[in-house]
């Protein structure tokens, strides 16, 4: 084995133990403790998009995961978990995203920013290992998600070389107590309830739909089921063509209580083919599922929209009553 393949296996070195914990891998183990950690981190940082048990659950058991290489967690010398990071490598999409959060007891100690070296030279290393990146190779991309009101965090990723890239604007609408848009028909197109059956057709709808959006929006089929795993299917919607084709999508989530108070119907994915915009279809589909929120008794609506969206997505957004709040912020290196 070469010295380069074998500083890859072994990783990049730990935090010091100056800082006051002690690290190793996170684990299948770790669930619990890292759900814990994560309300404490978010009632400090009242996120726009808050950890769910579901999304911890799935990040710390995914067999992708490869915890033993791309996580690390620090301890207290009570054998408390009060430190967690994790490096997701997407190479179908050509980057590696940060994850990480310290409880609020632990910060202001420069933990934040060694756990972001490190997760930095992981990533690097992640990158190189799958070929993205590589030279002659389409560039990649070490990004992590920091919302706008958390401006220290914000301040260290500038520190540390990342730069804005991209702001993704939350959008919210109330629908308990609300007038709700009607659902205009569309002349040879029908909605109907997404089922597990039209996974994989809705997959490559969606990387029709966004073939041009600002990253690649390839997903693998194992991606592709993490996101369905966290689909509320009551809450999403097929627009169908006479011949059973998908023209349209809507994918929805049910949203843990926000800190913008209230609990909330998420549009995380909606999607029109091209050939068949300009007709309605988005409106139909998202009009649907938002009166399916309120049938269910949700306190509002939220997506999140690039703030370089087109136009005409965000004249939708507007006109069915959705107005602005915060945004998150990509903080990218461009490798």
């Amino acid at each position: 084995m070469s010295s380069s393949e074998t500083a890859l296996s072994r990783g990049p070195e730990h935090p010091g133990a100056h800082l006051g914990l002690t690290w190793r891998p996170l684990s299948v183990d770790d669930v619990e403790a890292a759900a814990a950690l994560a309300l404490a981190a978010d009632a400090a940082d009242r996120p726009l998009h808050p950890f769910t048990p579901h999304q911890i659950v799935q990040a710390l058991t995914s067999p992708a995961a490869d915890l033993a290489h791309n996580s690390l967690a620090g301890f207290s010398p009570q054998g408390v978990l009060d430190a967690m990071s994790l490096v997701r490598g997407e190479p179908e999409r050509h980057r590696a995203l940060l994850l990480a959060t310290i409880h609020p007891q632990w910060r202001r100690r420069g933990i934040g920013r060694s756990l972001l070296r490190w997760q930095d030279a992981r990533a690097r290393q992640l990158l190189e290992e799958s070929g993205t990146g590589a030279e002659g190779s389409r560039g990649a991309r070490i990004g992590v998600f920091v919302d706008e009101h958390l401006t220290d965090r914000r301040r260290m990723c500038a520190a540390a070389g990342f730069a804005p890239v991209r702001w993704y604007r939350v959008l919210e609408r109330q629908v308990r107590g609300a007038g709700l848009p009607p659902v205009a028909p569309v002349p040879r197109v029908r909605i109907v309830g997404l089922g597990p059956q039209w996974s994989e057709a809705t997959r490559m709808a969606h990387h029709e739909a966004f073939a041009r959006d600002f990253e690649p929006a390839v997903l693998s089929p194992r991606r592709w089921a993490e996101r369905m795993a966290g689909t509320h299917f009551p809450w999403s919607f097929l627009a169908l063509t006479e011949r059973d084709e998908i023209a349209g999508y809507v994918l929805s989530s049910r949203s843990p209580q926000a800190w913008t108070d209230g609990t909330f119907g998420s549009t995380d994915f909606l999607g029109v083919r091209p050939a068949h915009r300009g007709r309605g279809i988005g409106r139909a589909l998202l009009t649907r599922a938002i009166r399916a929120y309120a049938a269910d008794d949700m306190q509002g609506a939220r997506l999140d929209v690039d703030t370089e969206n087109s136009s005409g997505a965000l004249d939708l957004y507007a006109s069915l009553g959705y107005e602005a709040r915060e945004a998150t912020v990509l903080y990218s290196i461009e490798l």
